[in-house]
């Protein structure tokens, strides 16, 4: 792999590209899995900041007993774990971080690919830098243990504020976005685990 194919600025990966890149070599080495796959550093366009970037945004601060991380692993842009408990009127866990997009064409979708564990996630843009505001949502169903890539376009963010649905908010526009997030709720009880791979502009070839 040359220089050219590493993001030395997020240590980010484009596990898609690689699975592509590598296609052939399945009837070589029928051994290789989409998870060894993944582990091979790819391009620089992935749009998912650094692993300690990240913050974890939990039901405590409603009293609540879930809780979340979101870690560096090698192969992957982070993984996004913790177990989400019901008790205390709890029930979502989420992680989020600072993130300007520089997209303007409104035609353009988000390309979100994970490697999953059958649950369902939510992946949130928010306008501002606020801790309590107002966040656009896309639901993420998951594979488990597979990888899978989400496409998503403006449409498909909803405006929520606490778990409901915002009818008076502003369209979203790919250039107001300033955090991005990943919850998940929906009273899925238990442990879980999300390994995100990469998140691109659709309209990117790599």
């Amino acid at each position: 792999m040359s220089d050219g194919d590493r993001d030395s600025g997020n240590g980010s990966y484009c596990g898609i590209a690689v699975i592509r890149r590598y296609a052939r070599q399945l009837l070589a080495w029928p051994l290789i899995t989409a998870t060894a796959i993944a582990t091979e550093p790819a391009c620089a366009s992935n749009l998912l900041p650094r692993p300690q970037a990240w913050v974890a945004v939990n039901d405590g601060v409603m009293g609540g007993l879930s809780h979340s991380h979101y870690l560096e692993e090698s192969g992957y842009a982070g993984v996004f774990q913790g177990e989400v408990s019901l008790k205390n009127n709890g029930g979502f866990a989420s992680v989020r971080a600072s993130l300007t997009l520089s997209g303007e064409n409104v035609d353009d979708a988000l390309r979100l690919s994970v490697i999953g564990d059958g649950k369902t996630y939510s992946l949130r843009l928010h306008t501002d830098d606020a801790f309590s505001s107002i966040a656009y949502a896309a639901n993420v169903k998951t594979l488990s243990g597979e990888i899978s890539e989400h496409r998503l376009a403006l449409s498909d963010f909803q405006p929520v504020w606490r778990g409901r649905a915002v009818t008076n908010a502003p369209p979203l526009l790919w250039k107001n976005v300033r955090q991005i997030g990943v919850m998940i709720s929906g009273k899925q009880e238990g442990t879980f685990r999300l390994r995100l791979v990469s998140l691109k502009w659709a309209s990117d070839s790599n």
